[in-house]
């Protein structure tokens, strides 16, 4: 699943990494400060990432979002 854009805002210390353009229809908190935004027919529209300063340790955002998006659509990737 690849990222078409990212956006962070950082008063907020907020990323969002956009998998598609669809409209959102239902989130999930997947873990602490990682959200996860579905389309209507269940498929990913995007993951917000929330502390992206303290979770950043010296990497990259767009290769953070990148490894984190792979990491939460392993299964999906794998069936694509």
């Amino acid at each position: 699943m690849k990222i078409e854009w990212h956006t962070f805002d950082a008063e907020a210390d907020a990323a969002y990494a956009y998998v598609t353009g669809h409209p959102v229809d239902e989130t999930e908190d997947v873990a602490p400060g990682i959200i996860v935004d579905y389309d209507a027919d269940g498929q990913p529209v995007g993951v917000e990432l929330l502390s992206v300063s303290i979770r950043l340790s010296g990497s990259d955002l767009p290769s953070y979002l990148k490894g984190l998006v792979e990491g939460l659509f392993a299964k999906r990737l794998a069936a694509e």
